[in-house]
């Protein structure tokens, strides 16, 4: 009746990964998504457009790698995560989405504990508000808390990524954890981990020329395959989220309000 993960790796300066500094890890993404589109009292023009554009169903491909590049002193670390391919299949085709080559550098402890994301404004920036790809962060990085077996608990995990002084948005997952058991599979201890949970997006653009919000409300559930030592081994999901896009006002009527609902679902995989 040992601990899932033992208390020296949750310390405040997170446990060490047990790949050493510097090995790349490889993920692939499978991602479904759908979403369905509304815009209260909008102009005809808008409406028009929403028929035409506002409900998709895709399946997105991601390749993705991960790389310890700094070692911080307050023990978190550095990692830089790469798009290493990445493909969109929609009903027009499939097609390749410009994502390829492009990092971003993910500041976490080593239980997993989001604490920054750098350089990821061109793919969360300004004209992507909401965009889906701000649910990667906590596929990759899941943070579950301390469990012996057969327990749950509760927590609250938070992903911020700012632009700039007045551009940025957060997620947030407060979520119940469940210890469902551990295997060994090559050699490794695997503990398998489910969640599920309120999730909530807020973020705001204050620089671009017309001034907007976006707010998002839902809920998250997931299972999650974990080492000794944290490293994902795999994450399968389940998503979804009401999100407002809040624009200026028209004349000096009410502001103008875009709805939509998200749904994602998917599995995150270690590749050999």
């Amino acid at each position: 009746m040992g601990l899932l993960f033992p208390a020296a790796l949750l310390a405040a300066c997170g446990g060490r990964l047990s790949a050493p500094e510097g090995e790349l890890r490889r993920y692939a993404l499978s991602l479904q998504v759908e979403t369905e589109a509304e815009a209260p009292g909008a102009p005809e023009a808008l409406r028009q457009e929403l028929d035409r554009l506002g409900d998709t169903a895709e399946a997105l491909e991601l390749r993705l790698s991960m790389q310890r590049v700094i070692q911080h002193r307050d023990g978190s670390e550095g990692v830089l995560v790469r798009f290493e391919a990445a493909e969109v299949e929609a009903a027009s085709g499939a097609l390749a989405l410009p994502l390829q080559g492009r990092t971003a550098l993910l500041r976490r402890f080593g239980d997993g504990e989001i604490l920054q994301l750098d350089g990821a404004a061109h793919l969360v920036g300004t004209h992507r508000q909401g965009e889906i790809l701000d649910l990667l962060w906590p596929l990759l990085s899941p943070h579950p808390p301390d469990l012996s077996p057969g327990e749950e608990a509760r927590r609250t995990a938070r992903w911020p990524l700012r632009v700039a002084d007045e551009q940025g948005q957060r997620g947030l997952l407060e979520a119940t954890w469940r210890y469902l058991g551990s295997e060994r599979v090559d050699g490794e201890r695997i503990h398998h981990v489910a969640y599920s949970g309120r999730w909530e997006t807020l973020g705001s653009d204050r620089l671009a020329p017309t001034p907007r919000g976006v707010r998002g409300e839902g809920e998250a559930a997931g299972e999650v395959w974990l080492t000794d030592s944290l490293e994902l081994v795999a994450h399968d999901f389940d998503w979804w989220r009401e999100a407002v896009l809040r624009g200026p006002a028209l004349e000096g009527g009410e502001r103008r309000e875009l709805r939509q609902r998200q749904a994602f679902t998917g599995r995150l995989e270690r590749l050999p």
